[in-house]
Formats: structure tokens, C-alpha cells, sequence
């Protein structure tokens, strides 16, 4: 069984919130190199993270791990698509732990199972629970169910931010 180094290789994060920020600080702690696409921050913005804001299609031809950080909103409906999976090195990865309606999954599958690109890891999904779906066969993905604030501390974290805001408001 043979992997992939993370150092030296591109991160492509689409999407720079408050998780893309926390997601590009770990990945620098790799060495990576990162790129960032969002269209509300600013170069400023990806600088003070050592990121280099470019635009989408040039991150999906350029980054080896995409990694999706999107809200649910109209514009963001099936962004990865069969245009942006196409601009992909063949050997690239993409990451969503998102919002699974981003993703063509029908579109992805055909890539993946191409052999298009070097595979995928999923923890969203367009319908959840998704139930059995041909992708999960395949040897270049990596699907599990979506359990990131499935911890003690992430409860305590979610449950922290939504009284600040509150504060905020309120205050």
C-alpha cells in the first residue's frame, strides 16, 4: 500500500471561512503550498494565512487536494461539476466535507470511476442519509458519514458560537 506525501504538494481550498482558514493553518504545518478561492475575501486576507488567492478555475487546475469550504446557497449548488472536474490533474484529489449539494456526485462518480481523477472523500452527501450509492464501491474514494461536530468539544465549540452571536446581536 503506498500514499502520498502532503509536503511540497498545492491545497486548494474553495471556500475561506472560518473552517477553510483552520484547514489552511494545518496545512501549512505540512508544508504545503495553498491556494484560495472565495469570492469574498480578499488577497490580504489569504496572505495572512501564506495563501494565494486565485481564481476557481485556476485552483482546480493547479491544486493536488481540493478541498471544499462552501455555504449552501444557490451559487454553490453542483460547483464541482463536470467543467471544474475536467480542469483537475489526473492524480488530484478532491475533499468534501461541505455541503453535499456542491457536488454533480452522478458527474463526480463518472470521473472517478475513469479513472479522471485520483479519487475523493466524502462526508456530505446530496440526499442524507444517502443510503447505498455506486460511488461507495469504488476503490478511490473514501466515504464516511458526516460526524465532524460528533464530539464532546466540537458540542461544547458550536454551542459557544452561537451564543456569542447572540451576544452580538443582542449587545
Amino acid at each position: 500500500f503506498m500514499g502520498n506525501e502532503l509536503f511540497g504538494k498545492k491545497l486548494g481550498l474553495l471556500g475561506f471561512g472560518r473552517i477553510g482558514r483552520e484547514v489552511a493553518l494545518r496545512a501549512r504545518a505540512f508544508g504545503m503550498d495553498i491556494l484560495v478561492s472565495d469570492p469574498i475575501h480578499t488577497s490580504e486576507d489569504a496572505r495572512e494565512y501564506h495563501a494565494k488567492l486565485v481564481e476557481p478555475d485556476y485552483l482546480f487546475s493547479e491544486a493536488d487536494i481540493i478541498s471544499l469550504h462552501v455555504p449552501a446557497i444557490e451559487s454553490t449548488h453542483n460547483i464541482i461539476n463536470r467543467r471544474r472536474l475536467s480542469l483537475m490533474k489526473p492524480d488530484a484529489v478532491i475533499v468534501n466535507t461541505s455541503r453535499g449539494h456542491a457536488v454533480d456526485e452522478e458527474v463526480l462518480f463518472e470521473f472517478l470511476k475513469k479513472k479522471k481523477i485520483g479519487g475523493a472523500a466524502l462526508d456530505v452527501y446530496k440526499n442524507e442519509p444517502p443510503g447505498d450509492m455506486p460511488i461507495f464501491g469504488l476503490d478511490n474514494v473514501v466515504c464516511v458519514p458526516h460526524l465532524g461536530a460528533s464530539t464532546e468539544e466540537a458540542q461544547i465549540n458550536a454551542g459557544t458560537v452561537v451564543v456569542e452571536k447572540i451576544k452580538k446581536v443582542l449587545c
